[in-house]
């Protein structure tokens, strides 16, 4: 096929997400969608976060959640993912989404993002997240992607307090 999204082992997809992305990215002038994420913890199903429903991600939407995103997009958007481990996937979407223009469609099923206490999201200190956000708003070229890392990195200390204050992840 023409389009990429990526989906972890662990990770499922609502009925008709796919499907919606997909016309939603077709549809588009820049064929780039985005499915939109609720995280829920493994076994209980219970809600963590969830990005808000609404019909466009923004950019302001992509700073303020904590978390990552899932875009659908032409493979004529696909790059390599070269450095930073741990958030090379959102750094690529944030492309994605600067390449929109700073919104994209958003689909109203979720990609349902599983915490699962073995996973790599939930055994890495925030701290380590922070240290590539902070290199990435150092070595990054592009304004608007230190912009999102500056903001990224500002939230990501937060919520390593609140974590360290006893807070469920």
């Amino acid at each position: 096929g023409n389009f990429i999204t990526k989906l972890d082992s662990d990770d499922s997809l609502a009925p008709h997400a796919l499907a919606e992305g997909l016309d939603l990215a077709l549809a588009s002038d820049k064929n780039i969608a985005f499915l939109r994420t609720r995280y829920i913890y493994e076994g209980t199903g219970e809600l963590c976060r969830e990005l808000p429903a609404s019909p466009l991600l923004t950019l302001q939407d992509f700073v303020a959640f904590h978390g990552s995103l899932h875009a659908l997009y032409h493979r004529r958007w696909w790059q390599p993912y070269a450095t930073h481990f741990l958030s090379q996937d959102v750094l690529h979407d944030g492309r994605l989404l600067i390449a929109s223009g700073g919104t994209a469609p958003l689909t109203q099923a979720p990609y349902l993002l599983t915490l699962q206490p073995r996973s790599i999201t939930a055994n890495t200190l925030q701290e380590a997240f922070n240290a590539e956000y902070a290199a990435i708003v150092e070595e990054e070229a592009d304004p608007a992607i230190r912009f999102i890392y500056a903001e990224k990195l500002r939230i990501g200390i937060l919520y390593a307090a609140l974590l360290k204050s006893g807070a469920k992840p």
